[in-house]
């Protein structure tokens, strides 16, 4: 259901099951037609969502509630932004809890160029007394040509890999993006136990839709588009079912990413619920299908 102003203030999802069991979320708006605050009744896991905004109407706060054992609601976890005048996201704070309490954590540092495209990004992990390790981290570069496309992404002492790995970009006469070739240092070992380094070479190529609403691939389908809160994916052949949808932002940086949880299985529709944190702009949804093709979709999100 919907508000006089078109925001979608009820949303109820019932299950097909013998008990027929159904899901209601419940949307609330400020003055400024801002989202507040949502609350969902899922059976067994009843969740409540609280949002906060800056001066300038960027989100600074957002946090979710779940309800313990005693039927009251306590927070689960929080997103903590911190944005410059050009809002440009320069600090994001994660925090998960437990029990209430902070259990751990991790922070994300930004910084961009004279043209708001992200230049620079940083990691750290903190534990339950917001304390930095400084093992555990990693830096990224980001590189663009002067047509401002992305051309490589260094990502450097990440301690999940030895050395740095490094993503670069191809593109077509239209600026979009049709090929990712990331390499990366893979440390492992032997029967033996001896250690040695190999190098794990990836490429992804793309293939698109011509524009926003024109559907060049009509086995898939991504709508509505433009978007608000929601999304659906939906395959129309069984070749075309698929084993992960990601969402990217056009710098090539991953911004959701859903998978089936099955090896050799395919999921036919994806319902993807869009996070309020996402900012509005064009996306690429991407996608896997049983058949070995990466697809990519353009989505407009608005809010």
């Amino acid at each position: 259901e919907y508000n006089i102003d078109g925001q979608i203030i009820l949303d109820k999802y019932i299950q097909i099951t013998p008990n027929n069991s159904s899901t209601e979320t419940n949307y609330f708006y400020d003055g400024n037609k801002k989202l507040i605050s949502l609350e969902s009744d899922q059976p067994n896991n009843a969740y409540k969502q609280k949002i906060e905004y800056d001066e300038n109407g960027n989100i600074k706060k957002e946090c979710g509630f779940n309800k313990n054992n005693s039927n009251e609601f306590v927070i689960n976890s929080c997103i903590n932004n911190l944005y410059d005048s050009r809002k440009n996201l320069l600090k994001r704070e994660y925090l998960f809890y437990l029990n209430g309490k902070l259990d751990f954590g991790g922070v994300y540092e930004y910084q961009f160029n004279e043209t708001n495209k992200v230049i620079y990004e940083k990691f750290n992990y903190i534990n339950k007394d917001k304390v930095e390790y400084p093992g555990d981290e990693y830096e990224v570069i980001y590189k663009y040509s002067d047509k401002g496309n992305l051309l490589q992404k260094i990502r450097k002492n990440d301690t999940r890999y030895l050395n740095n790995i490094t993503t670069n970009f191809k593109y077509n006469d239209q600026n979009e993006l049709l090929e990712e070739i990331e390499e990366k240092n893979v440390e492992s070992s032997d029967f033996y136990g001896k250690q040695y380094i190999y190098k794990e070479l990836t490429t992804t190529k793309i293939e698109y839709s011509n524009s926003l609403n024109e559907d060049a691939i009509p086995e898939i389908l991504v709508f509505p588009n433009p978007a608000n809160t929601q999304v659906t994916v939906l395959s129309s052949t069984e070749n075309d079912c698929l084993s992960m949808v990601t969402l990217n932002d056009f710098t090539g940086k991953e911004i959701l990413k859903f998978e089936t949880n099955r090896k050799n299985y395919y999921q036919c529709s994806w319902r993807i619920d869009l996070p309020s944190y996402i900012l509005p702009g064009e996306y690429i949804v991407a996608m896997k299908t049983g058949n070995g093709k990466n697809v990519g979709k353009r989505l407009k999100i608005i809010k």
